[in-house]
């Protein structure tokens, strides 16, 4: 007897047989690889979310095979999740935070790519009522995420010998923060944080010789529904990819750096930390993550980097993709596969029994 399963997980540290990996932790991470396996067999796309050089948001498509650095269907590829990705660990010091996915190669162990993933719905309740091509996602972002994006950039500055070059950017912005915990300090400086990270994010993009090559880092695949209700669309499946830099422009367009403000908002906490990061690289040759994580809290729990609402997110997935998802409800029951549904333990919330009991009221 096929045992439960996903379509193009083969080689994994998850077990489609048990239980324990279908819970809502598990699926929300290992579905969305199964359906790019699938969208990669019907020749079919992701959406890649990058910047140009002016910082404006670019889309264009990249196959999976791109995305995934090998051919989706190798017999070699492995999908470690929630994994260590250990090509970026002699960057940090002290404790490392896994991954959403990794992956490598079965044989050789290399690792090669990793992802953190997001399964959002569509419309969110910022955007239900709006007109259908107005529908948009949340997505939260973790802290390990933006941990990842440091790393990425600090890699390319360390085998680019550009050291200098950014220590020149950051050392008028960082060197005069006498206590970086302290709020009231650092709410003087935020414009200068933003302008840092416009900065940095412009001379990545405008170095001749070698320009940073963004690096896909989160996969936000979509389910549509009919409105507000819990009916899926027919339409109800897609996949977008952001480019490390472009998910960088959600806080960085959302912080605000008035002087009237008297708190220091999630976002501008994401850019805090993004900065003080590569400081720290340039300046230690290696990032404590944790450290910069779990004091620079100002008075804000860290559980989540910071949060974009799909009236925020709209300008950035805006396609006819996202209006329209190219995978239908009737093809879901050839990513999920052997019985493997039966497996599900959806939360039973009181609200969506009330919804969907017929004749209650």
């Amino acid at each position: 007897m096929t045992q439960p399963g996903l379509f193009g997980i083969v080689h994994s540290n998850r077990n489609f047989a048990d239980q324990e990996n279908w819970g809502k932790n598990c699926f929300n991470s290992s579905f969305p690889i199964a359906l790019c396996c699938y969208m990669s067999h019907m020749n079919i796309s992701p959406v890649y979310i990058s910047i140009d050089k002016k910082l404006n948001v670019k889309h264009g498509k990249v196959s999976v095979s791109q995305l995934f650095g090998i051919t989706s269907n190798s017999s070699d590829l492995f999908f470690g999740f929630e994994t260590v990705y250990s090509p970026y660990q002699n960057l940090v010091h002290g404790i490392y935070y896994s991954a959403d996915v990794v992956l490598s190669n079965k044989i050789t162990k290399h690792q090669f790519r990793c992802f953190e993933i997001k399964l959002t719905a569509l419309p969110d309740n910022t955007t239900c009522s709006l007109s259908d091509s107005e529908f948009s996602c949340e997505i939260v972002v973790r802290p390990s995420t933006i941990a990842f994006v440091a790393l990425s950039i600090a890699n390319y500055i360390y085998n680019s010998g550009l050291v200098q070059v950014f220590s020149k950017l950051l050392s008028p912005i960082c060197s005069p923060i006498q206590n970086w915990q302290d709020k009231n300090e650092i709410l003087i400086h935020l414009s200068h944080f933003k302008q840092g990270m416009i900065d940095v994010i412009s001379c990545l993009l405008s170095q001749k010789e070698r320009t940073y090559t963004q690096q896909p880092l989160v996969i936000q695949p979509v389910w549509k529904t009919v409105g507000k209700s819990s009916t899926l669309h027919d339409n109800c499946l897609d996949t977008f990819v952001w480019s490390d830099l472009a998910l960088i422009l959600l806080p960085l367009n959302q912080m605000n750096t008035s002087r009237r403000i008297q708190n220091v908002s999630r976002s501008a906490r994401t850019i805090i930390w993004l900065i003080k990061m590569l400081y720290d690289f340039i300046t230690n040759g290696q990032i404590n993550i944790a450290q910069v994580i779990d004091m620079l809290t100002y008075d804000t729990k860290n559980d989540k980097a910071f949060a974009a609402s799909g009236r925020v997110t709209h300008s950035f997935l805006s396609s006819p993709e996202l209006t329209q998802p190219r995978i239908k409800k009737s093809e879901i029951k050839n990513i999920i596969l052997n019985g493997g549904q039966n497996l599900l333990s959806p939360e039973r919330r009181f609200d969506a029994i009330i919804v969907n009991t017929p004749g209650l009221f």
